[in-house]
């Protein structure tokens, strides 16, 4: 079995703006941080207020907010993972779904978690489920990470992403390049665990969706279609 799962929302309730934030406050670059709030807070009091699409504007901080990681090398992007999984993404997880999608790879499933946050720290959640993992003959491979991959050029990152974010269509486009490169295409997803209309199209391709703590939007479909809906941890 393949089971692929979300982060945000549906492993845990960190966020990675918060944690790239404080990590970039903390080392070094608070005003840029600043700066960047002040000129980003604006329309995300919009959003809030239902005035802009709420969603969009997720994914705008997302996009921008690669720009306070600019200079940074391939060995500093890495530490940043770390600390944002250790101190946001970890502390905030839901406990009991990763039970469960451990409890799948203890009976030899291959978990690959798809996320629109930062490959680095989507890389560091996933080494963390591995240690709780531990030694177990039915494991056939390592979690697989498939993030928002970071631009670099001459070994620095550039500020921007490479590709789109990864989220939506482009959520299902990278998981099926790792489909056809790990399985030569003959293996499909079994189960999507997701808790938002960014994972939609991802749970229409998998055999059983699951769906973690959803929002209103993806609960009516999930009601209407008789998905799992998960609500616990």
């Amino acid at each position: 079995m393949i089971i692929a799962s979300d982060l945000e929302g549906t492993l845990t309730t960190g966020e990675t703006w918060r944690g790239v934030g404080k990590y970039v406050s903390q080392h070094g670059r608070k005003w840029i941080y600043r700066r960047y709030l002040a000129t980003h807070l604006p329309t995300a009091v919009l959003a809030k207020a239902g005035l802009v699409n709420r969603t969009r504007e997720r994914y705008r901080w997302v996009i921008d907010m690669a720009q306070l990681l600019q200079g940074y090398s391939a060995t500093q992007l890495a530490e940043m993972g770390e600390w944002v999984a250790q101190h946001e993404m970890w502390p905030q997880r839901r406990q009991a779904v990763i039970g469960e999608l451990l409890a799948h790879a203890r009976n030899g499933a291959q978990i690959v978690l798809v996320s629109g946050t930062y490959q680095p720290i989507l890389d560091a959640f996933a080494r963390r489920m591995v240690a709780e993992l531990g030694n177990n003959a039915a494991i056939v491979a390592p979690i697989v990470a498939i993030a928002s991959p970071l631009a670099m050029k001459d070994g620095l990152a550039t500020g921007t992403l490479d590709g789109p974010l990864n989220v939506e269509q482009a959520k299902v486009a990278r998981v099926q390049a790792w489909l056809q490169r790990a399985a030569a295409g003959t293996a499909a997803i079994d189960m999507m665990y997701g808790d938002t209309l960014g994972d939609l199209q991802m749970m229409e391709l998998c055999r059983a969706p699951v769906c973690v703590h959803p929002n209103a939007a993806l609960r009516r479909i999930a009601l209407a279609r008789g998905w799992r809906i998960l609500e616990t941890g």
